[in-house]
């Protein structure tokens, strides 16, 4: 068979674009966060019924509506990234996503916690 059929059988936009409804973006390389805010990542998608297994992680220091249109995302957490003047803790409809900025992982304190979760409820609509 030659691979002229085989592109069309199996085009490469289809085999490798993989989607998640969920986007984190965070401030550092996977490798460079601790177990701790690991630990922590998890607990907060448990918490908003989300497996770690389910989101897309990126490292992005710099986060803009246009850079994450391409992952086609229903909602995205970002965690300590410079983003375009988006407010702390407030789930906000941004193009085809919504979107919540949040300090951190390390630098989440009791209260910090608190406003992520009334954001986190909003942005999954959990009453």
């Amino acid at each position: 068979m030659s691979s002229n059929y085989l592109r069309h059988l199996f085009p490469e936009e289809e085999v490798y674009h993989f989607r998640s409804s969920v986007l984190i973006i965070i401030n550092k390389p996977w490798s460079s966060i601790g177990e701790r805010e690991q630990q922590l990542l998890e607990k907060i998608l448990l918490a908003v019924r989300v497996s770690i297994a389910q989101v897309h992680i990126l490292h992005l220091s710099n986060v803009t509506a246009q850079n994450l249109v391409n992952y086609n995302p229903d909602r995205v957490i970002v965690f300590g990234a410079d983003t375009e003047e988006l407010p702390l803790y407030q789930s906000i409809k941004k193009d085809s996503f919504s979107i919540v900025k949040a300090d951190a992982l390390e630098e989440l304190d009791d209260a910090r916690k608190k406003s992520l979760w009334v954001a986190l409820k909003a942005l999954f609509g959990i009453a």
